[in-house]
């Protein structure tokens, strides 16, 4: 079923060479095409025909049914972040390529990220107390932890590696730390799996990749300011409008996160999408949202993102947040989840 320019089922569109990496993936793992494409809403004749984007419902289908289909393969996320580490990933990878430094690279990642996976999962970097952190969330709620597990997996796996080819380091130790969220698979995960220096520890209160800030140091092979600066303004061409396979809701969330929650009243989202603050609400309305009520869900989920962080203090998260100050900030949150933003931290340190 075609929905604009995306083939499938869900708000989120992702390029559809990711479809085509699954099916060989899957092929790998003796799960046929047929069996992988069951209830997602794609057919055979949709993978010859190769369209531009598939949407996200159906994509993680896709991976339900591989992992229904290899149940005792636990180390299926990790192989297939290793598979997709080897993709070119369009301007996205050129850019990455072509910076100066891993640093420089890195720099780029939250709003490219965003864009290659059509909002199905956004990333947030951090620096603190000497680290570096790539953390990878979820866009969508709807989507089941099965799936949320292998896309958060598999992505960082990918963004491990993909780091050690554009640096040239995949044989050496190099130090960084992959925190899990979930246990420690059964027999373990193989040396070969993971880049060298990588160490894994699972059951963790978040789910994000750890690198040393001196790491940001190392030059990549194929640094080309020339060339970077071009790719660049292909993407930032791209970014400049909200993805055509969005509906309104997804239009907002993609305004706010380009105009920053502390910038993104209902004006200046209306002009960032071309339409009225009128209009924008009839729009939502006709999707049963409100403007206040995304705001406010994107808010509450930066808050808790930041919370997680123990040396970002109250104030700056209420600035990011959007809100007057702390105190606000605090009675909104506790009036959301019943629990003081203090509360809610101090649990994450259980």
């Amino acid at each position: 079923m075609k929905q604009g320019d995306a083939i499938g089922e869900g708000d989120y569109a992702l390029p559809f060479s990711y479809t085509e990496l699954l099916v060989s993936f899957a092929a790998d793992s003796k799960v046929s095409a047929e069996v992988l494409l069951e209830g997602s809403g794609l057919h055979l004749h949709d993978l010859v025909a190769a369209p531009s984007h598939v949407r996200s419902n159906s994509y993680s289908r896709m991976v339900l049914n591989l992992l229904s289909q290899a149940r005792d393969d636990a180390l299926l996320p990790w192989r297939y972040g290793r598979a997709m580490s080897f993709q070119t990933h369009g301007a996205f990878g050129l850019a990455l390529r072509s910076a100066r430094t891993l640093g420089e690279a890195y720099d780029q990642l939250p709003e490219q990220y965003g864009s290659r996976s059509g909002g199905a999962q956004f990333l947030e970097t951090r620096s603190a107390a000497g680290y570096y952190d790539i953390v990878v969330h979820s866009g969508n709620p709807d989507t089941p932890d099965e799936a949320v597990r292998f896309h958060s997996i598999s992505s960082l796996i990918n963004l491990a590696w993909l780091a050690r080819a554009i640096t040239g380091t995949q044989e050496e130790i190099l130090p960084g730390q992959l925190h899990l969220a979930w246990p420690c698979p059964e027999d373990g995960v193989p040396p070969d799996t993971v880049p060298p220096g990588l160490q894994l520890m699972f059951s963790q209160a978040e789910t994000f990749l750890r690198y040393p800030t001196s790491h940001l140091r190392i030059r990549t092979l194929a640094g080309a300011a020339d060339l970077k600066a071009a790719a660049m303004s292909r993407i930032e061409n791209e970014l400049s409008v909200p993805p055509a396979t969005l509906n309104t809701v997804g239009q907002v969330k993609w305004a706010l996160g380009k105009l920053g929650l502390s910038r993104g009243a209902v004006e200046s989202v209306s002009a960032l999408l071309h339409v009225s603050p009128a209009t924008l609400k009839r729009r939502l309305k006709s999707e049963n949202a409100s403007f206040l009520d995304i705001k406010n869900s994107e808010r509450f989920e930066l808050v808790k993102r930041r919370l997680r962080s123990s040396d970002v203090t109250l104030s700056v998260i209420a600035e990011e947040a959007g809100y007057d100050n702390p105190s606000n900030l605090s009675k909104a949150f506790k009036q959301h989840f019943g629990l003081s933003p203090g509360a809610f931290r101090a649990g994450l340190r259980k």
